[in-house]
Formats: C-alpha cells, sequence, structure tokens
C-alpha cells in the first residue's frame, strides 16, 4: 500500500485503479494503514492539550494533565477508526446496491 499511498497525491488516477485492482484481495491490508493513520490527530492532540495548551485570556496558559489528556485522545483515536469503518461499510454498500464498482 506505500507505493499507492504515495502515489494517491502525485498521480491519483493510476493510484486508485491499482487500489481497486487489489482491493479484494488484500482488504484487511488497509486496515494497518487506518491504524497507524488515525494515530497522527490523536497524537497531535496529546501534545497540543498537555505541552502546547491553549490560552482564554491574554497570559494564562491552560493545559491538561496526561491522564485526562489520555482519555481525550482514546476517544478521538476509536471516534475515527469507528467512524470510518462504518462509513466504509456504507459505501461498500451502496456500491453493491447500485451495482457500481
Amino acid at each position: 500500500m506505500t507505493p499507492e499511498f504515495i502515489s494517491l497525491f502525485t498521480r491519483p488516477d493510476r493510484a486508485w485503479e491499482t487500489i481497486r485492482q487489489k482491493e479484494d484481495a488484500h482488504s484487511l491490508h488497509y486496515l494497518m494503514h487506518l491504524l497507524l493513520l488515525a494515530l497522527v490527530p490523536a497524537v497531535c492532540l496529546f501534545i497540543g492539550v498537555t505541552i502546547v495548551g491553549w490560552s482564554l485570556v491574554d497570559e494564562e496558559r491552560v493545559r491538561l494533565d496526561t491522564a485526562s489528556a489520555l482519555q481525550l485522545c482514546l476517544l478521538l483515536y476509536l471516534a475515527i477508526v469507528i467512524g470510518t469503518v462504518i462509513m466504509g461499510f456504507f459505501v461498500r454498500w451502496m456500491a453493491r446496491a447500485f451495482d457500481v464498482r
């Protein structure tokens, strides 16, 4: 999937064609990429709320403790993964229902 992932940005037409050809044989292969790529916003959120923080007033910085940040990041990660899987099932159902590939 890595060459297809990079070529999605450089040559999207060819990349989607290759992905469609390999879809049926390696459908679980894409799950690993979903699990890894869903970590990016969760890790960024953790760094943002524990180290950088945010300010509501001029000099006052608000930061979360590690336990609260981990809970928030875990919920974000699960929401991204579950939402993407549900959306994938809907797309697959619609493709089969309307006989589109």
